[in-house]
């Protein structure tokens, strides 16, 4: 737009300020009385999320200690 009318910026164009606000304003209040109610998360069935999230497949030992040199000083 700044280039279109060959202005220098100086500040934000009011008509911008304008219309980034009443883009805010709107999707806060379209987000506040569309949305419905908050429902709580109940897990059913007993299981915990310990229990159910646990996956052995991903469990692995490797490390990087091949890469550190065999004598190392006994102050590190």
């Amino acid at each position: 737009m700044l280039k279109l009318t060959q202005q220098e910026l100086e500040q934000l164009p009011f008509q911008l300020q304008v219309e980034v606000l009443a883009g805010a304003l709107l999707s806060l209040l379209g987000g506040y009385l569309l949305a419905g109610a908050l429902k709580p998360i109940i897990i059913t069935g007993g299981v915990s999320m310990d229990v159910g999230a646990f996956r052995p497949d991903f469990v692995f030992f490797n490390h990087r200690g091949k890469a550190l040199p065999l004598n190392l000083p006994a102050s590190l």
